[in-house]
């Protein structure tokens, strides 16, 4: 991997009932504006902590007010200006997926599926086991999200 000069995270985490959610953005404005800042790499959400995909996925769920295809058009406008881009995905929270398959989540020993510390405010993030069909339905993300040729994948927590 070549050595990166500047490079940005790009952090979201985007609750349902966001209507019409990128209808009105430009990739082509962002890689733009990436661009005459000297950016050389970006990490852009694939799917967030919610469990919403920021893509039109097969496998996931796509947040539910999501026009277009988010991702797939950043990747294309930043590689027409050299900017690589990084996947973001997180591997150890998938609060959407979690309540649609609860055979995937993480019981304690006390039958509870949240620990001390999982409560922020009033939401909570059910956790996937490893040890269940996540860690097959996890690979099968990576390998959809690797379909819209981005650099790299980050996978978080």
């Amino acid at each position: 991997m070549k050595k990166i000069k500047r490079a940005a995270h790009f952090d979201f985490h985007t609750m349902p009932g966001i209507e019409k959610f990128g209808e009105d953005f430009s990739a082509k404005e962002l890689a733009k504006r990436l661009s005459d800042a000297n950016v050389e790499y970006i990490n852009m959400c694939g799917r967030c902590n919610i469990g919403f995909s920021y893509y039109p996925t097969k496998l996931g769920t796509p947040h539910p007010d999501m026009k277009g295809d988010l991702l797939g058009d950043i990747i294309s406008e930043c590689h027409k200006l050299g900017i690589g881009v990084s996947a973001y995905l997180n591997g150890g929270l998938n609060h959407q997926l979690m309540i649609e398959h609860p055979e995937f989540m993480t019981i304690n020993k006390d039958g509870t599926v949240y620990r001390d510390g999982d409560r922020v405010a009033d939401n909570y993030f059910r956790t996937p086991c490893f040890n269940t069909g996540y860690r097959q339905y996890l690979i099968e993300e990576i390998k959809e999200l690797l379909q819209k040729d981005p650099d790299g994948i980050f996978c978080d927590c």
